[in-house]
């Protein structure tokens, strides 16, 4: 297996940032997604690499740091590395430097194997004869992604019902990991979403998604000491969680 990192150049262009110029999480998110596979492939064991295998690589949770968040037509190196296995995880992290090389946005994410054709996650003893379990870089940021739970007795409030639409769907038959995050930060107030920068993003992927099916969304909000605003935000469909996630302003 080659070692290293995988980099690339990038300008942040209008459509992925917000009303006040600062790059989106969804847009980190979809940038992040990209560079993963550009470097799976560089690796060996990307998307067409596995589909001859009826395999592919799930996004089960990610941690997104905004350290210094990155504005409209900021060029930045967005780079990535493969940190192997760990647990029953295959981790790897990402970030958005400037030309400097101050780190924007760092990130942590989780990833599994699943079969194409039962949906089945596969064992990681099982998956590491085809995904290297070795990292491919030493450099390690942080630590793994949390687990986050929506408060068990909390009914939230409820914001909206997403039917699963053409543009949630990816290659993969279901809705893209990227969209979750586009519909959470969608059911903050805007008085939060429209002043505040966002300053972390957890979230944690429990159940795929498919065309026509219907995710109920609702949220519940704390505030700390120092007025830091805390949300979780579930998506459940017939009964079942399919994401949270934890968002920090």
């Amino acid at each position: 297996m080659q070692k290293g990192k995988l980099t690339s150049q990038i300008e942040l262009s209008c459509e992925q940032t917000d009303i006040n110029d600062r790059i989106r999480p969804y847009s980190f998110m979809s940038i992040a997604q990209e560079i993963a596979e550009q470097d799976s492939e560089r690796l060996g064991f990307g998307y067409f690499d596995l589909l001859p295998k009826h395999k592919t690589w799930v996004l089960a949770r990610m941690r997104i740091d905004f350290k210094d968040t990155p504005r409209w037509k900021d060029r930045l190196t967005a780079e990535t590395w493969h940190r192997g296995l760990d647990g029953p995880f295959f981790t790897r992290e990402a970030r958005l430097t400037d030309r400097e090389g101050n780190v924007k946005v760092s990130a942590i994410s989780s990833w599994v194997i699943i079969d194409t054709d039962t949906r089945a996650m596969v064992m990681p003893s099982k998956a590491s004869l085809f995904v290297n379990p070795e990292p491919a870089c030493d450099e390690r940021n942080g630590e793994n992604c949390p687990k986050i739970q929506f408060p068990k007795q909390a009914d939230g409030i409820h914001v909206c019902c997403k039917t699963v639409s053409y543009s949630d769907i990816d290659h993969n038959a279901h809705t893209n990991n990227a969209v979750y995050v586009k519909w959470a930060m969608d059911c903050i107030p805007q008085d939060i979403t429209l002043k505040r920068s966002c300053t972390q993003l957890s979230i944690n992927f429990n159940k795929e998604t498919t065309p026509s099916e219907e995710v109920q969304l609702r949220w519940v909000c704390t505030e700390d000491s120092d007025l830091r605003k805390e949300f979780l935000v579930e998506g459940r469909s017939d009964g079942f969680n399919v994401f949270c996630a934890r968002i920090l302003f």
